[in-house]
């Protein structure tokens, strides 16, 4: 499946995007740190048919420029707003993975009128006075960026889990190559989720919610985040997916479009 590409200006980033044909409503896929558009083309071609498929590489990933200093979460959500504004018509679709999913969450609650529904993958749902503790992942990038080492033996340590095919292993060495280290910086000096506010934005959410819950070391959404967010959301689909740990949509990719297909099926009068 082919994608044009694209770039659109915000008021202090150029953001690099892709779109598909215009087969339906927008579908927009938003990675999380350390990835880029690519992560998503397996499961844009399953839901191309019937939505029309956008993917963006977030401010200091794959193509979309660089802006050191500047990579919290709103300003990554800003730069959301700033593309439904532009180049969206008609309420989207929004499937965001970790902190994708927090600029999803972000846009839904303050621009209800753009987002048809959300899909939040693994979503570290904390907040400045609720950090994120263990930064050692981020920290283990930042070490790789920093020590120089070549793509292809950064490709070797990707392989190292099961599920990481070689394709996969090479798409992620080569995300890590055109990451801004600066924005794992943020996220170690806890300065990422400065001005953002995780329950003020949930009570505002009114459109249909699918959460995919990891289940194995590494995810990120605790059960007593699960609750909470089940309490402010009680009309949300919270599902747990089976042998997964963060990365859902890669280690459990069948399953991941399925619940996918479900959802627009109840939420899109049977598209997809």
């Amino acid at each position: 499946m082919l994608y044009a590409e694209n770039s659109l200006q915000t008021a202090d980033v150029q953001l690099h995007y892709v779109e598909g044909e215009n087969t339906g409503p927008p579908m927009i896929w938003l990675h999380g740190v350390a990835g880029r558009w690519q992560r998503w083309r397996r499961h844009m071609a399953v839901f191309q048919p019937n939505f029309q498929q956008f993917a963006i590489d977030a401010r200091g990933h794959g193509e979309s420029s660089r802006t050191p200093g500047r990579y919290t979460w709103v300003d990554h959500a800003n730069d959301l707003t700033s593309f439904l504004e532009q180049k969206i018509d008609r309420p989207a679709v929004l499937i965001g993975h970790s902190q994708g999913a927090m600029q999803a969450l972000y846009a839904a609650a303050n621009h209800p009128s753009k987002v048809a529904a959300l899909v939040l993958e693994d979503p570290p749902l904390f907040n400045a006075k609720q950090v994120d503790p263990d930064t050692s992942a981020f920290q283990f990038l930042l070490g790789m960026i920093e020590s120089g080492i070549p793509e292809h033996e950064v490709a070797n340590v990707f392989g190292a889990e099961r599920w990481v095919t070689d394709e996969l292993s090479h798409e992620y060495a080569q995300a890590l190559s055109r990451l801004d280290p600066d924005t794992l910086r943020q996220i170690i000096n806890q300065e990422a989720t400065k001005n953002y506010s995780v329950k003020d934005y949930l009570v505002n959410i009114n459109c249909p919610v699918l959460v995919l819950c990891a289940t194995k070391a590494g995810a990120v959404l605790t059960e007593s985040n699960q609750k909470f967010l089940g309490k402010i959301l009680p009309d949300a689909s919270l599902i747990k997916v089976r042998d997964s740990g963060h990365l859902i949509h890669a280690e459990q990719p069948e399953e991941y479009i399925r619940y996918l297909r479900d959802f627009a099926k109840e939420n899109f009068r049977g598209r997809s």
